[in-house]
């Protein structure tokens, strides 16, 4: 009655989020890009600690969209984009979400 463990690894779905953003008096697009990482991977990590080893994930457009807004260094954003999509994200049961690149850019 021996018990056995198999441990695997999720497979990594990387993303991209892109957006336009207006950026604060005083502040820079390159602090506003480091903050962003910063939360979204935050959120990412929650939904993979949150998730049941069955069921797929869902990374929300409106979740990271709000992240952003909120950011200290933005004043607004547009065109929001996860892998070239503005649509929420569904991924595996057996994979995780890993941020690759923010990319904001200035609106004119």
């Amino acid at each position: 009655m021996g018990a056995h463990f198999l441990a695997m690894s999720a497979t990594p779905v990387n993303l991209t989020v892109r957006a336009y953003i207006d950026v604060k008096a005083g502040y820079t697009i390159e602090g506003a890009k480091k903050s962003a990482t910063e939360k979204i991977r935050g959120y990412l990590k929650a939904l993979a600690l949150e998730s049941s080893e069955d069921t797929k994930i869902t990374v929300r457009i409106n979740s990271i969209g709000s992240l952003i807004y909120e950011l200290e260094e933005v004043l607004d954003y547009s065109e929001l984009k996860i892998n070239d999509q503005e649509k929420n994200l569904t991924i595996e049961f057996d994979s995780v979400a890993v941020l690759s690149e923010v990319v904001f850019i200035a609106s004119e």
